[in-house]
């Protein structure tokens, strides 16, 4: 019976410390993300500036035939 009270007590420590990293890890990344959100909405942005602008060169250079 004492063993098995070792045993108990090594899994739920075990456990613990996993589901401990596991959310700090999260935690992290979670952090990671609110601190990159301006840039990804800047690259997004700018990429989209960019399909706009290489639309209207396109537009520009085009020959007018009519």
């Amino acid at each position: 019976m004492k063993q098995f009270v070792y045993n108990l007590a090594a899994i739920a420590a075990v456990a613990f410390t996993l589901s401990f990293f596991t959310g700090m890890s999260v935690s992290v990344m979670y952090q990671e993300h609110q601190a990159l959100k301006p840039f990804i909405a800047a690259q997004t942005i700018m990429q989209e500036d960019a399909a706009l602008l290489s639309a209207a060169d396109f537009d520009a250079a085009t020959p007018d035939f009519s």
